[in-house]
């Protein structure tokens, strides 16, 4: 069709990754490539190093910073998400809402991560260096405090003794 050679060269194959950067998303083609390499490499055995060239290399990376699409996040919680909360909650005496809000306003202003502790009833999920013992809880007039085992930023798997003072504090009470 266009005349070009059949063998697959590293020409050849910037100019697909070029073509394919036109039709689907710039990250997946690498993936695509190299499945299309591996399905050729029968046929064509020197295509795996022209699929590892330097011109294939810089050529997905130009079409991937040309062709880019924005990552999408979700947005932050911001104190006046949190006071929507307080005043829906607050007055509540239902145990999982207590749990719910105590959970909430201690991972804000902690700082956890969301998927560290979101989803307690998938087994999958669950990781026991990031459960908390009752007995490591501590409270006092104006904080609380517990020991958390360990997290994906302790390098050295001592744990962390996590302060937690004023905001929440009073839910937590309620809560225990």
């Amino acid at each position: 069709m266009h005349n070009y050679p059949l063998d697959p060269t590293p020409d050849t194959l910037s100019l697909f990754t070029v073509y394919m950067c036109h039709h689907i998303k710039p990250n997946s083609v690498g993936t695509y490539l190299s499945g299309v390499c591996h399905q050729l490499e029968p046929y064509f055995p020197d295509i795996c190093s022209s699929r590892n060239s330097a011109l294939v290399h810089c050529t997905l990376q130009g079409c991937k910073r040309m062709r880019a699409v924005p990552t999408s996040r979700k947005r932050a919680l911001t104190i006046k998400d949190l006071e929507t909360v307080v005043d829906k909650l607050s007055s509540s005496i239902d145990y999982d809402d207590v749990l719910f809000f105590t959970q909430l306003l201690t991972r804000f202003f902690v700082l956890f991560r969301l998927g560290e502790m979101t989803y307690p009833d998938d087994p999958e999920l669950r990781d026991p260096r990031k459960v908390t013992k009752h007995s490591s809880v501590q409270t006092d007039d104006i904080s609380y405090k517990f020991f958390l085992l360990g997290h994906k930023a302790d390098r050295f798997f001592k744990g962390n003794t996590i302060i937690v003072c004023k905001n929440p504090h009073k839910r937590f009470l309620a809560y225990l």
